[in-house]
């Protein structure tokens, strides 16, 4: 996993049948600055073993993060959710979306896939049966490669 925190990842959010949010998805270095902001640090975090985390994934330990590193942290998390919901107070426009996906030449199924969603429920938000949520539209924006404005009305 060399090179992970080069790349400037930002969180994943997955929804749930409902289109919730449900699942964040972060690097695992960030996962574990977390755990040290909530004192949450055990099974071996930030040793200098490598820690297995959950059913199989595998990560060498990171070393403890200045407070200020930790702070920041949380903040980006905080600031990503007020633009998810800032999102979520503008309205999805299901015609933009199927334009853009059939511009693409991306099948439903392929993005319901690289978004983590159903392509039946992928279909409904096309077909404008169903409302995403604003983890969702970034979703749809990033497997699009287009900005989550020009998905919105």
């Amino acid at each position: 996993m060399a090179g992970v925190n080069s790349l400037n990842l930002a969180p994943v959010f997955l929804a749930d049948s409902s289109g919730q949010p449900a699942w964040a998805l972060l690097p695992f270095d960030q996962y574990q600055q977390l755990l040290r902001a909530a004192e949450v640090n055990d099974a071996g975090l930030g040793t200098d073993k490598t820690t297995t985390v959950g059913l199989s994934v595998t990560a060498p330990a990171a070393s403890v993060p200045a407070p200020n590193a930790t702070a920041q942290l949380v903040a980006s998390l905080a600031e990503h959710a007020k633009n998810n919901d800032a999102l979520a107070q503008q309205s999805f426009d299901a015609s933009k979306f199927k334009s853009k996906r059939h511009s693409s030449s991306m099948s439903v199924e392929d993005l319901a896939r690289s978004v983590g969603i159903s392509p039946s429920y992928t279909s409904m938000i096309e077909n404008g049966e169903r409302q995403p949520s604003a983890a969702i539209i970034n979703n749809f924006a990033r497997a699009l490669g287009v900005e989550k404005n020009t998905l919105m009305s």
